[in-house]
């Protein structure tokens, strides 16, 4: 239905806003809803508006502008750099090249043995990662006494196995392990190092302490199996495995452990069927 804003007092016809005179009649309205002035000044507020804008969308113009010329220097440094890295690379080729042929070196040799650099550089990058979230583990486990002390030792430990004093660093972690003797993380993780460094009797110990704590930890079975494979005990090893034969991250191995076990039991129907496992998850 069609509404009006207010009505001509002398016809009583209905006028839109806005409206000074009556459209019927023409007699000037008493009740004027909005003046001249009024929508003037509306018109005038909806023009700074759109003046204010234009204004920001300018600065955004000038920021994005801005942005996109320091983007292209960056691409541009990358390119010159990118140049520089190849220069150098076409240059060490070329010397090795005239080397080789003097017989003063042997090429395959060299790239031998940056392949040899790059894999070491790796696996200790990878084994400082380990090491940190291991520690970050073991500081984050339970609610340990004297906390300060503990979290002194843990990190003095993993630092000096990371700086290469490993006897040092693990007789600091076991001071720890005296302070909390239910911490699983550290536990395990001193557990794996020993096996590592092929200190068999004291791997087995701590493996041995957390399992006790939680017999679900794969790592802990796997590791323990191995052992227990190693002393001759084949049904304990089988025991620890057989709920994991399916863990997607350790398949292989703990597959291949049993597949091993089998086979020294003359037992080929289960190795071969530990084998396929590892296959099927490839």
């Amino acid at each position: 239905m069609k509404t009006f804003a207010h009505y001509c007092q002398k016809c009583r016809a209905g006028n839109a806003a806005g409206e000074e005179f009556c459209l019927k009649c023409g007699t000037p309205l008493m009740l004027v809803v909005t003046t001249v002035a009024a929508r003037h000044e509306t018109a005038w507020h909806n023009s700074l508006q759109a003046e204010h804008l234009l204004e920001r969308i300018s600065v955004l113009e000038v920021r994005l502008m801005q942005v996109t010329d320091k983007l292209s220097d960056i691409l541009d440094l990358v390119l010159r750099q990118s140049k520089v890295v190849q220069s150098e690379h076409n240059l060490i080729e070329t010397v090795m090249d005239a080397l080789t042929a003097t017989g003063i070196i042997e090429k395959g040799q060299i790239n031998q043995a940056l392949r040899e650099k790059q894999e070491r550089t790796e696996k200790e990058n990878a084994a400082a990662q380990n090491r940190e979230t291991a520690c970050q583990e073991v500081l984050d486990f339970g609610d340990n006494t004297k906390i300060d002390l503990f979290t002194h030792l843990v990190k003095e430990g993993f630092k000096q196995i990371g700086a290469g004093d490993e006897i040092q660093g693990l007789k600091t972690l076991e001071r720890a392990v005296a302070i909390a003797p239910e911490n699983l993380p550290l536990l395990a993780f001193l557990g794996k190092y020993y096996f590592q460094i092929d200190k068999r009797g004291l791997s087995g110990n701590y493996l041995r302490r957390a399992r006790r704590l939680d017999k679900s930890n794969v790592v802990v079975n796997l590791l323990s199996a191995v052992l227990s494979a190693d002393e001759g005990d084949y049904d304990a090893t089988k025991n620890l495995l057989e709920n994991f034969v399916d863990n997607p991250k350790y398949v292989f191995s703990i597959n291949y452990v049993l597949g091993m076990v089998y086979v020294a039991q003359s037992n080929h129907k289960d190795a071969l069927t530990a084998f396929r496992r590892i296959l099927a998850s490839r």
